[in-house]
């Protein structure tokens, strides 16, 4: 391996792509590149792998396809991508994100490594069973002491030093 570079994929990339990834429909292709939802992966100059994602419910990411080339998989690449996108999410401020796999299979495996947790399934017409995951990318507390107009007039007592381990509204005195 030389060196491995990942980003979003541009124009460029459209011919490689659309010659690999032979789950979507090249305009559409060409769509998800324009609206920064592909990831490649080269070594050096030659091209091993994509990620490509869209948004659930216009509101959530959905990693659609992680794909690497056979020669490289094993290798820890498929999750620097992975994480790669995670951490572009969380910086364009998403709070979770999801995917999905078949229930055979390695994968599954994978997402449970990297922290997804599987919280349900369905079955595609003539397909195997397929089991989403999510993984909560927030991890700022839950708790915060609000700003002193917050209160709306009310004085509390005990505040300071309440964490999200101790907060309770019993705790509270109003």
């Amino acid at each position: 391996m030389s060196e491995i570079s990942i980003r979003t994929a541009t124009a460029d990339d459209t011919p490689v792509l659309a010659e690999r990834d032979r789950h979507i429909a090249e305009d559409l292709l060409r769509k998800k590149i324009n609206e920064g939802e592909y990831l490649v992966v080269y070594d050096g100059e030659v091209f091993i792998g994509w990620l490509r994602w869209n948004l659930f419910w216009d509101n959530t990411p959905f990693m659609n396809m992680l794909f690497l080339m056979p020669e490289y998989r094993g290798k820890g690449l498929g999750k620097q991508l992975a994480l790669f996108w995670e951490n572009q999410m969380k910086a364009g401020g998403y709070k979770a994100i999801m995917t999905s796999t078949q229930q055979t299979g390695f994968a599954q495996r994978f997402y449970i490594a990297l922290g997804y947790k599987a919280t349900g399934g369905f079955i595609p017409s003539g397909e195997s069973y397929e089991i989403i995951f999510v993984k909560e990318l927030d991890t700022t507390p839950r708790f915060r002491l609000p700003a002193e107009d917050d209160w709306y007039g009310l004085e509390l007592e005990g505040i300071e030093n309440m964490t999200d381990e101790n907060f309770s509204i019993e705790a509270l005195e109003i």
